[in-house]
């Protein structure tokens, strides 16, 4: 098996238990890519909350703790209700609201 996949599914792991309760209504997506050796995570929001700002800031926290050595990665925060469409086949979605 591809080593790149390997990584990134390990990654993709280490990213969803790095959510597990940290998600509220207000997450419409969160997903993971790799890019040049950096991890690139992308979290879109409804609407602007501090409270959720505050949780992505835990869940980068949790992310890198669960890592041995540091990590190369980055958080994209996207506040928009505008439709969101389905991202790239490289990119690996962990969650996604559904949405009417």
């Amino acid at each position: 098996m591809n080593d790149s996949i390997d990584f990134l599914q390990k990654e993709t792991l280490m990213l969803i238990q790095a959510t597990l309760g940290a998600i509220s209504p207000n997450f419409r997506l969160v997903s993971i890519k790799e890019v040049d050796k950096l991890l690139m995570i992308t979290i879109i929001l409804e609407r602007q909350s501090d409270p959720d700002l505050e949780e992505i800031d835990d869940i980068a926290c949790e992310f890198e703790a669960l890592h041995e050595n540091p990590i190369e990665y980055e958080i994209e925060t996207i506040i928009t209700d505008s439709e969101i469409t389905w991202p790239s086949y490289d990119t690996i979605v962990i969650y996604r609201r559904k949405e009417f």
